[in-house]
C-alpha cells in the first residue's frame, strides 16, 4: 500500500514538472532569408566570421512569461510561438562559437551554395540565435555570436520533399521575396 502511494506520488510529481516545463516552438528555426551574399572572415584559411548579406526575419523568442511578442510587421502565429519578426535588409555579422568551428564552415559553405539564388532558407536556432540585422551602410565591428542548429534548411522542403516555397508562412515568403526584388 505504502509503495502504491509513493509510486501515485512521485507520477503526479513527474505530471506537474511535464506541465510547467517551458514550451518551446515548434519552428526552431532562428531566421529565415533570402541570401545574397556571403563574405568570410578571415578570406583565406579557416573561416571564423561570417557576414549574410541579404534579407532575413529574426525568431521572436517569447517572454520569460511565456507570453509570445507579436510586433507590428511580424509574420506567423503567436498561439504556437511561431513569430518572425519584420523583413530586414542589410547583413548578419558573426562569428563562430569555440569548439563549434567545423559546423560554422560547413553551414557557411552551404550558405555560399544559395547566394545569389532566389531560395529562401532557415538557419540558427530560435532559443540561441542573438543576431542582429546590421544596415548596409554599417562598419562590420564586434560580431555577434552565430547560432549553429541543425544547418541550413530551404523553406517548403519537408520529409525528404521538395514543395517550393510552401510553407506555414506565406506571407513572410511574400515578404522576403518583394524586399529582395527592391534593391
Amino acid at each position: 500500500m505504502q509503495r502504491a502511494v509513493i509510486t501515485c506520488t512521485l507520477s503526479a510529481l513527474a505530471a506537474m514538472a511535464i506541465a510547467v516545463a517551458p514550451l518551446h516552438a515548434s519552428d526552431p528555426v532562428g531566421a529565415y532569408a533570402m541570401v545574397d551574399k556571403i563574405v568570410l572572415e578571415p578570406a583565406t584559411g579557416p573561416a571564423m566570421a561570417v557576414q549574410i548579406h541579404g534579407v532575413f526575419s529574426l525568431a521572436i523568442r517569447r517572454n520569460p512569461d511565456f507570453t509570445q511578442p507579436f510586433p507590428p510587421g511580424s509574420f506567423g502565429t503567436p498561439g504556437t510561438g511561431d513569430v518572425y519578426g519584420p523583413v530586414q535588409k542589410g547583413y548578419v555579422y558573426a562569428m563562430c562559437p569555440r569548439g563549434k568551428e567545423v559546423n560554422c564552415r560547413n553551414e557557411w559553405a552551404d550558405l555560399q551554395t544559395v547566394a545569389g539564388k532566389p531560395d529562401i532558407i532557415g538557419f540558427g536556432s530560435r532559443w540561441e540565435m542573438s543576431v542582429r540585422v546590421r544596415p548596409a551602410s554599417e562598419k562590420p565591428e564586434t560580431p555577434d555570436v552565430y547560432s549553429v542548429n541543425v544547418g541550413i534548411v530551404k523553406m517548403g522542403i519537408h520529409g525528404g520533399t521538395d514543395m517550393p516555397n510552401r510553407s506555414q508562412y506565406p506571407d513572410l515568403i511574400a515578404a522576403l521575396q518583394a524586399a529582395s526584388r527592391s534593391k
